[in-house]
C-alpha cells in the first residue's frame, strides 16, 4: 500500500469516526455528477444522521471504493423497519445510480456554501429536492423508453441508430432548468 492509499485510508477512518460523534463536518465539493447542485469549489456540511431519517431527495456522502460520494437518495430499501440499503442518484448525469450500505453512509448535506452564500438544504429546497428527484427518475424512464424504441427501429432498419442529443436535452429541460433555479 502506498503512503498516500494510507494517509487517505486514516483520513477516511477519522471522517467517519466524527460522522458517529454526530460532528458536523466541512468538506470541499471536488466532482462534477451533482452539478448544477452542487459545483466544484462548493463547501458543503454534512451532518450524521440516522438511517431512518435519511429520505427521498436528500443528498448524502457515502463510502464507494475508497472515496466520498455525494449523490441524492432515489429510495431506500427496508426490512422490518430498518434501512438496509439506499439507492442514489447523480444531478448531473441521467442513469447514474448507485447502491450504497447504510454502514458506509457518512451523513447528509445540510448546508452549500457557494462563493460567500449559504444555501440551506432544510423546508423549501428540501420539497424541491424531492421535487427534482421525481424529475430524475421519471427522465431516467423516458430515456428507458426511448432507447427501447432506439433498438426496434434499428433492428427493423438494419442499422443501430444514436439517440439525438436535442431529444436528450429537451427530456432533461425542466429538471436541469429547476435545479438552476434552486441552486444559483
Amino acid at each position: 500500500m502506498t503512503k498516500e492509499a494510507k494517509i487517505r485510508d486514516v483520513a477516511m477512518e477519522l471522517m467517519h469516526t466524527a460522522a458517529i460523534c454526530n460532528k458536523p463536518q466541512r468538506f470541499t465539493y471536488k466532482g462534477t455528477c451533482m452539478s448544477p447542485t452542487l459545483v466544484k469549489g462548493d463547501h458543503v456540511l454534512v451532518t450524521s444522521v440516522p438511517p431512518q431519517d435519511i429520505s427521498f431527495g436528500d443528498i448524502i456522502v457515502f463510502r464507494k471504493d475508497q472515496h466520498w460520494v455525494a449523490h441524492r437518495v432515489l429510495r431506500h430499501d427496508q426490512l422490518a423497519g430498518a434501512t438496509l440499503r439506499i439507492m442514489t442518484g447523480a444531478d448531473g448525469i441521467v442513469g447514474q445510480h448507485r447502491v450504497c450500505d447504510v454502514d458506509s453512509v457518512l451523513g447528509k448535506i445540510v448546508e452549500i456554501d457557494r462563493n460567500g452564500k449559504v444555501i440551506k438544504l432544510d423546508g423549501e429546497r428540501q420539497r424541491l429536492g424531492r421535487l427534482i428527484t421525481s424529475l430524475a427518475i421519471l427522465e431516467s424512464k423516458v430515456f428507458q423508453l426511448a432507447a427501447s424504441i432506439e433498438q426496434r427501429y434499428a433492428r427493423r432498419v438494419g442499422g443501430k441508430l444514436v439517440l439525438n442529443t436535442r431529444i436528450g436535452k429537451l427530456i432533461s429541460a425542466p429538471r436541469m432548468l429547476l435545479l438552476r433555479l434552486v441552486f444559483r
